[in-house]
């Protein structure tokens, strides 16, 4: 018959107890803290063990509960090759077998046993060579023969399932999976949590503005300039019109993107009419960045150097037989020069403006380096650009922006509106939220 015996269980007992291993170690317990990794790895290394097994609960709900801590598991990550990880499902329960010893304690919570390491109640029992073939015969990397006992007692608890632990090729995965959710969000003092009921959106509102790709006509006040003139008459224009009515039409590449644009909505989008669009809460990060590459893609196409990889890349054929941006910008901004240089050629008082206005001008005419002619064209074209602040295509493609606002969908538009209800039970969108059980921070 196996002898057990009731010990008090503490920090320190248990460091000894592991430093005693000569040959095989086994800890099973929710999660380890970083303490014990270092004792195990210091005794591995110093008594050349070479069977040493951990046992812990996969996931990260164990060490948010304070069964462990996070600098454990990171260390069993770097130590695969020395300690042998096994993850299983729900352990309650501390075992720690040294050799042919074994103790067995209720695991500890940080926040709650900190000010209790050490109590006068026995909080762990230690056994001998046929409890530890017992608990081992339990485990799946041991089939141990166990000699027959002579006496069996009524056993008053329900049948334990055999231990089963993930495979081996999907430890690291979550090793690594469960120290990322932990460093996305650290683990907080339970003491400092209420628990709540509380839910969480699986779609959002969107509302979306596109910008700078409709284009409207654009008109320059001309007035700045007319006043520098020492004749005017009625006929002369007040304003001067960007684009004509020929060259809006010829802009055919902005319904290009709305139609690009009408593709990525049909991929991730539920029209939800006036109350905008409807998107599941873990498509907004896809939704988003295929939004910025259509804007990016559009941006380089508008200033036609596309390649294969560009959105746009199939309406390249089409845009060429139409004028760009440029080329109509520059046209008109060269008819307008020409127009401002014909209404005032003739100027002398004009011309006597400039003459005083710029000293460089002014030198370079005196010199004989520039005619009167050349003199009114770049003053004037000077005056286009930086006084009527003419757009360039740079100035026109840098408004093309598409902003995108989520929203939670709110209590009032899921419990009271109508038109609202008859839009997602026309999609079948029956699980707009995700009610759950959790903690507040107090």
């Amino acid at each position: 018959m196996s002898q057990l015996q009731f010990v008090r269980v503490s920090k320190e007992s248990i460091v000894k107890f592991i430093h005693n291993a000569k040959y095989r170690i086994v800890y099973a317990k929710p999660a380890f803290y970083r303490w014990e990794i270092t004792e195990m790895l210091a005794t591995v290394k110093k008594n050349n063990i070479s069977q040493c097994e951990v046992y812990f609960e996969a996931g990260e709900d164990s060490i948010r509960f304070g069964f462990g801590d996070m600098d454990a598991l990171k260390l069993l990550n770097e130590n695969q090759n020395k300690i042998m990880v096994q993850m299983v499902e729900r352990i309650r329960l501390s075992i720690l077998i040294v050799d042919n010893n074994c103790l067995i304690f209720s695991p500890s919570i940080a926040q709650l046993d900190a000010d209790s390491d050490f109590t006068e109640f026995p909080n762990g029992v230690y056994g001998d060579r046929l409890t530890v073939e017992k608990i081992l015969n339990e485990f799946p990397s041991y089939n141990l023969e166990l000699p027959s006992t002579t006496e069996e007692i009524s056993n008053p608890f329900e049948e334990a399932k055999n231990i089963e632990t993930l495979h081996k090729a999907s430890v690291s995965k979550k090793l690594k999976d469960t120290l990322s959710n932990l460093e996305q969000y650290p683990p907080i003092d339970r003491l400092k949590l209420k628990k709540v009921n509380f839910y969480k959106n699986n779609f959002k509102i969107l509302k979306r503005q596109v910008f700078g790709v409709k284009v409207k006509n654009k008109r320059i006040n001309l007035n700045t300039f007319i006043k520098l003139l020492g004749f005017r008459n009625e006929r002369l224009l007040s304003s001067w019109n960007i684009f004509s009515n020929s060259d809006i039409k010829q802009f055919q590449d902005m319904s290009f993107f709305q139609e690009e644009l009408q593709l990525v909505d049909n991929e991730y989008l539920y029209d939800i009419g006036r109350f905008g669009s409807l998107i599941e809460t873990q498509k907004i990060k896809g939704y988003e960045e295929k939004i910025k590459k259509l804007k990016e893609d559009f941006v380089v196409f508008m200033k036609e150097s596309v390649n294969k990889d560009n959105s746009f890349f199939k309406y390249k054929e089409s845009a060429s037989q139409n004028k760009s941006y440029g080329r109509i910008l520059k046209g008109s901004r060269d008819e307008l020069i020409k127009y401002l240089i014909s209404i005032s050629i003739d100027d002398n008082f004009f011309f006597n403006y400039i003459m005083n206005e710029d000293r460089l001008l002014n030198q370079e005419y005196e010199d004989g380096i520039k005619s009167k002619k050349q003199i009114f064209e770049e003053y004037i074209k000077n005056f286009v650009y930086n006084k009527l602040k003419f757009p360039t295509e740079e100035d026109l493609i840098e408004k093309i922006d598409v902003k995108l606002d989520f929203y939670d969908i709110s209590d009032e538009l899921i419990n009271n509106n109508r038109d609202f209800n008859q839009i997602i039970e026309k999609y079948g969108l029956n699980e707009l939220r995700d009610y759950q059980e959790g903690f507040k921070l107090l």
